[in-house]
């Protein structure tokens, strides 16, 4: 089993590589898939097709500096436009990455006199799993 390691992770807003980037986390789920059932049925049938909800969030120390990265992900809050994500589990010449147009619902920061400082930006949107060739 080829296990990876999470430091090379990578997350880019667009073509714009975010800085100090810490981890990311993405998770995507069948909402209330549909059932079919008839009248004197004893158990309910799965309908296949279901509609698909995605989130996640990505976790960085705070570098104020990252204008086309931390920067955008912070002012994008609110914004009806979203963003366009790339995740990268095992760095960009790994062998998948997750992308797509999603919409940054939170930002929050962590001030601690013993830590850098952190943001944490929570997203919702369906991301694409593709392989890098």
């Amino acid at each position: 089993m080829a296990v990876k390691h999470g430091n090379e992770g990578v997350v880019e807003v667009a073509s714009n590589a975010v800085t100090e980037v810490q981890s990311w986390t993405y998770d995507q789920e069948d909402v209330a898939p549909a059932e079919i059932t008839s009248m004197g049925d004893t158990e309910a049938t799965p309908l296949m097709s279901g509609c698909i909800r995605g989130k996640g969030t990505i976790s960085v120390l705070l570098d104020e500096a990252d204008s086309t990265g931390q920067v955008a992900l912070d002012t994008a809050v609110g914004s009806d436009t979203g963003v366009v994500l790339h995740l990268y589990g095992e760095g960009k010449t790994g062998s998948y990455e997750y992308t797509g147009t999603a919409k940054i619902t939170k930002d929050g920061r962590n001030v601690d006199k013993s830590k850098p400082n952190e943001m944490t930006f929570e997203f919702v949107g369906v991301l694409t799993r593709t392989a890098i060739s």
